[in-house]
């Protein structure tokens, strides 16, 4: 009797570590997604800042993360200065620069720089989509 309740008590002890486990790697998961997605909103902002004409505010919306057989792929819709609604495709977070870009030609009204600069993003307000 005894040894049956040790079993018992041992493959207790197992499911829980087990659980703790799965939440914890989960947790984890979690974390380095939202710090990929953070990452890739940071890239986007200079991307827009480096590429138009007076970029003062760039507001991101929900991120979609969209999954294929054997993919997965990402849709990023931003305003910038309010107006201007801007949306990037990708299917690595980390390749902002293989996005393809998309916008309607008849709202959105921001002029392209001529050339490409490397500008920060001093004096442009930035809201990050934080997944909620």
């Amino acid at each position: 009797m005894k040894k049956i309740r040790g079993l018992f008590i041992a493959i207790g002890v197992l499911i829980v570590i087990g659980i703790g486990a799965k939440v914890v790697m989960d947790t984890q998961k979690g974390n380095e997604k939202n710090m990929k997605i953070h990452k890739a909103q940071e890239e986007i902002a200079l991307y827009l800042v480096r590429n138009y004409i007076d970029v003062k505010k760039i507001e991101f919306h929900k991120i979609n993360e969209i999954k294929g057989v054997g993919y997965t792929s990402w849709r990023i819709s931003v305003d910038v200065n309010e107006k201007n609604t801007i949306s990037f495709s990708m299917t690595d977070l980390s390749k902002v620069e293989d996005a393809t870009v998309g916008h309607n030609p008849k709202t959105f009204r921001l002029n392209k720089k001529e050339e490409v600069l490397t500008a920060d993003l001093d004096g442009v307000e930035v809201i990050y989509w934080n997944g909620e």
